[in-house]
């Protein structure tokens, strides 16, 4: 079986779901972890992550992992489908009630969406 991979080599290639994702599995035993950091970052289904070479997964979780060692610069403002978002510039002037939404989502990535919404 052909499969073509994209495998991200920049965290600005990944999204904050899939990595919402990674953080369910980031206790697996190495091996098992190797598996879905390809499955969830390269976008395959078990079925073709299976049909890879352990050596393939074994490199490609490597440059994952090692993209993770990076620590790229803030981006403070973007456009996203001609919209453009940014961070707060100050939290010291958040309001209270973006403060009490920041608080109830910031420790839960299962909800992280919704705290980074409000920032």
């Amino acid at each position: 079986m052909n499969v073509e991979l994209i495998v991200p080599n920049n965290l600005s290639e990944v999204t904050l779901g899939q990595y919402q994702e990674y953080i369910k599995v980031i206790d697996l035993p190495e091996n098992e972890l190797a598996f879905k950091m390809v499955e969830i970052f390269c976008g395959l289904n078990k079925e073709q992550t299976r049909a890879l070479k352990m050596t393939d997964i074994t490199d490609i979780s490597n440059i994952i992992s090692t993209m993770f060692d990076s620590s790229p610069p803030l981006i403070h403002k973007f456009k996203m489908k001609g919209i453009e978002y940014g961070f707060i510039p100050s939290l010291d002037d958040m309001s209270f009630g973006e403060y009490i939404d920041l608080d109830t989502y910031i420790g839960d990535w299962d909800n992280m969406q919704k705290a980074m919404g409000v920032l």
